[in-house]
């Protein structure tokens, strides 16, 4: 990046008593990729929340227990990600460490890397209520980056793409843009002439295995496919 004098953005999750260093949807993931469909339905089920699943494929069950739980409140969400990071640990089960350290975010190049905010627990906030909660995620997560890192963070990406009007107005009062949809371009035009669109801008997902899917994603081969399947 420096070869090339190439900016990036880091929306980061700073490690904190909350997160404990996880995204929750990695704890899924490792649950999901270390358990079998028995022990994962008796854990769910012990606690009086029934998954549904079309696969027993680790991917896909692991994306719809996903996508599941980003519908529950964030209370419930946390109790059963905290119960379900407990039972590994009973289990002797190490969960690898994959938010950057505050260490590591404090010595990216600021000539390079910008650092602006993810809130702290990755929660969805398309269908969020809770003021509070959103206030904290939003303003809390941004004066706890500033403070640590030293730098001013002046941008968020909402988690998993997922937004609603009360999260986007909370959002205006500490941003000065937002990343709220997933896997299309920015209109470059639109930006010039409408100036709450710096509010509801996309981004691309990276999580791929390889560079080739990524550009084919950018490319919108994907949204190609889709449509033809669809027609």
């Amino acid at each position: 990046m420096k070869k090339h004098n190439i900016h990036s953005t880091l929306f980061a999750l700073p490690p904190n008593a909350e997160n404990k260093g996880h995204i929750w949807t990695s704890t899924i993931s490792f649950f999901v990729k270390n358990y079998s469909l028995k022990e994962i339905i008796a854990f769910f089920n012990f606690y009086k929340y029934e998954i549904s699943y079309n696969s027993v494929n680790a991917f896909e069950l692991n994306l719809s227990i996903t996508k599941s739980l980003c519908k529950l409140p964030q209370n419930d969400r946390l109790m059963l990600i905290n119960e379900l990071m407990d039972k590994l640990t009973k289990d002797q089960k190490i969960l690898p460490e994959e938010l950057l350290s505050l260490d590591e975010i404090k010595h990216l190049d600021a000539e390079i890397v910008s650092v602006a905010s993810h809130g702290f627990t990755h929660p969805s906030f398309e269908d969020e209520t809770d003021l509070k909660f959103i206030e904290k995620e939003l303003n809390q997560s941004k004066i706890f980056l500033e403070k640590e890192v030293n730098r001013k963070v002046i941008y968020f990406a909402f988690p998993f793409g997922k937004s609603n009007r009360l999260a986007i107005d909370q959002a205006k009062k500490y941003y000065k843009l937002c990343f709220t949809g997933m896997n299309r371009s920015v209109d470059l035009d639109k930006l010039k002439v409408d100036p709450e669109y710096i509010y509801n801008l996309h981004r691309y997902s990276v999580h791929h295995s390889s560079a080739e899917e990524v550009f084919f994603l950018i490319n919108g081969f994907h949204a190609r496919m889709l449509g033809l399947l669809n027609a």
